[in-house]
């Protein structure tokens, strides 16, 4: 089983604040999906916050992932080491 950190949780949380909320329970829902790809790939039992980036990264069309950089950074995390 996959246990989250609080970082993780509040990382997602404090993005989700900025998703319209007709479609905030279903990027919970895509978020949540990938961040725990990512710790399964990394082969980690744990997600934490760059799981968590990294699976908002992969939910997000490419034509979008520019935007989400900068939504991610007002939302109050660093994604200066992430290739968007």
């Amino acid at each position: 089983m996959i246990r989250w950190t609080q970082r993780a949780e509040k990382a997602l949380d404090d993005f989700l604040t900025l998703v319209p909320d007709d479609s905030r329970e279903s990027m919970r829902q895509a978020g949540r999906r990938a961040a725990v790809t990512e710790s399964r790939q990394a082969g980690v039992d744990v997600v934490d916050v760059d799981q968590v980036v990294l699976g908002l990264i992969n939910v997000t069309p490419a034509v979008l992932r520019p935007n989400l950089r900068s939504v991610l950074e007002e939302a109050g995390l660093n994604v200066s080491a992430y290739r968007f």
